[in-house]
């Protein structure tokens, strides 16, 4: 028999006759306002915690590759940046022979401004790291509260009508 409006007001009217109309409110309150087909099973939260927990390994492997790339494209222009300060190095170094401590100051500046962007692009992967597991620790906090609340009020719906199956018999 599937629960419609009508089913559930045979259900109420009889729950006054057995209990009376304070204890069938109270009972009536426990069982939800829509279909049996519409609440969720063990079977189904497992199985979304298993989807997204498939999610969230994808994801992480497409952040992994992504940072990889990243990381292998920076290393990339880093090279090519060597390259043209080593070959301008090379070109510059004869006309500068007399001020060579000169020179050697301001490759130290340069190698002092390198420094300073790994360690800023250090500090964004880190931050950017860092939100990301906080994004996700929040979403599963979230999404795990939300289960544990729906299976505690299925059990005690099933209680209540057990309690009420019971007290009928």
């Amino acid at each position: 028999m599937a629960v419609n409006e009508r089913s559930r007001r045979m259900l109420y009217d009889r729950l006054e006759e057995v209990l009376g109309v304070g204890q069938g409110d109270v009972l009536m309150e426990y069982l939800p306002p829509m279909g049996w087909v519409d609440v969720a099973t063990r079977r189904d939260v497992e199985e979304s915690a298993a989807a997204v927990r498939h999610d969230l390994g994808e994801l992480d492997q497409r952040l992994s590759h992504r940072f990889d790339r990243s990381e292998a494209d920076l290393a990339h222009r880093f090279d090519r940046v060597d390259a043209r300060f080593e070959a301008a190095g090379a070109g510059v170094s004869h006309r500068f022979d007399r001020s060579e401590a000169g020179v050697a100051h301001r490759f130290d500046r340069v190698d002092a401004r390198f420094d300073s962007i790994d360690d800023r692009i250090a500090r964004q992967t880190a931050e950017i790291t860092a939100a990301f597991r906080g994004e996700i620790t929040a979403a599963m906090t979230l999404q795990t509260r939300q289960t544990v609340f729906a299976i505690i009020g299925v059990l005690l719906a099933v209680a209540a009508l057990v309690a009420a199956v019971l007290g009928l018999g």
